[in-house]
């Protein structure tokens, strides 16, 4: 994969695609963000199989357990790319915050042209969830997403993240918003309803809303989909 096709990587979703300025971009953070089902892990999945489909590799740090790669599989196929690409696809399994830091150093030699993070915010969230603990959190969360951000801008390429949406006092509201927001380029927030998905970008100076559809490739319009 080339300079250019690293600086920005589209999505495969032609309006959000045109919100994000023609993709994600490279040395930034993207977050994608939303409720549980909306569509974020799909998201993430789908812009590692278009990198793999391009020829780049890409590290994936899974937090969750739940990582498969018959998903990206399946959507590499659907871009018309060779299974064969899933070689190019690293993946740590990360169990705790610290083991999470760390793949940032692998994540640094791996030669990726795509950097994911699936969820940033999660084992943060289990280990230090007492209510003591609240400014441990956040100072060691703070850390870990300028490591990000350095990340990203020294090897030139895309961070992409995943967060969950909690509930607090009845208002909902991005899990540790504030660090995130201070060190993300680019925010896509993604909603599941009965009446069908929709989203919302938000850039420096520009952003707006999408709707979308999950399908074999990913989120994708649905003019695309028929």
């Amino acid at each position: 994969m080339d300079v250019q096709a690293r600086t920005m990587m589209p999505t495969g979703h032609d309006t959000l695609d045109s919100l994000l300025g023609g993709g994600i971009r490279g040395g930034a953070i993207t977050d994608i963000f939303g409720p549980a089902g909306s569509g974020k892990t799909q998201l993430a999945k789908q812009l590692a199989a278009r990198a793999l489909a391009s020829g780049g590799s890409v590290f994936f740090v899974d937090t969750t357990g739940k990582f498969r790669a018959g998903r990206v599989l399946e959507m590499v196929r659907a871009s018309g790319g060779d299974p064969g690409s899933l070689e190019r696809l690293g993946v740590m399994r990360a169990t705790s915050s610290s083991e999470q830091n760390a793949a940032l150093g692998d994540a640094a030699r791996s030669g990726a042209v795509l950097v994911i993070v699936d969820s940033v915010s999660d084992l943060y969230s289990f280990e230090y969830g007492r209510e003591d603990q609240l400014g441990l959190k956040n100072s060691l969360f703070m850390a870990h997403m300028r490591d990000l951000a350095g990340l990203a801008v020294r090897l030139g390429v895309p961070v992409v993240i995943t967060n969950m949406i909690r509930t607090f006092d009845g208002t909902e509201r991005e899990n540790l918003q504030a660090a995130v927001r201070q060190f993300a380029h680019a925010r896509i927030r993604l909603s599941g309803a009965a009446g069908g998905f929709s989203g919302d970008v938000a850039r420096p100076g520009a952003g707006g809303p999408f709707s979308y559809v999950i399908g074999a490739a990913g989120l994708t319009d649905a003019a695309q989909a028929i």
